[in-house]
């Protein structure tokens, strides 16, 4: 395990209590392994606390309805972490002024799709602008947060 922890293994830790008694009872064995575990564990977790650092976060039941319903197949922990990974790797979009221009380009689209559809009759083209309509909310939302 580490450093702080004297045995390498179950039987010499009970080598070393049972030195002197040469047959102990199953129930001193029993009780020193116990012990050990205990003192195993209590090691274990001073180094994965030393280790790996935890943070406890506290939802309202708003937000919970968000993380879940955003989540998807992904467990909440999963999703949590992915969230604060992608933010981290500037994955998501944090530059306003990047998503200002995103919005543009976006709104010269919609504008060269409207005149699209002026002059044929296109169901498809339809959908794809409602699409992008659809899209132009949710990039607005994103702007006023």
């Amino acid at each position: 395990m580490s450093t702080d922890f004297p045995y390498t293994s179950l039987h010499e830790y009970l080598d070393i209590v049972f030195g002197a008694i040469e047959n102990p009872t199953i129930q001193q064995i029993k009780d020193a392994k116990k012990q050990y575990r205990k003192l195993y564990l209590e090691a274990y977790q001073k180094q994965r606390r030393e280790r790996i650092k935890e943070f406890t976060l506290g939802f309202n039941y708003q937000k919970m309805l968000l993380i879940h319903k955003e989540r998807g197949e992904l467990s909440v922990s999963a999703f949590l972490y992915q969230c604060i990974y992608s933010v981290l790797k500037n994955q998501g979009i944090s530059d306003t002024r990047l998503l200002g221009k995103i919005h543009a380009s976006q709104l010269e689209i919609i504008d060269a799709f409207e005149t699209l559809t002026e002059h044929s009759d296109s169901y498809i083209l339809e959908v794809f602008l409602e699409k992008m309509e659809t899209l132009e909310t949710q990039i607005i939302q994103l702007k006023g947060t």
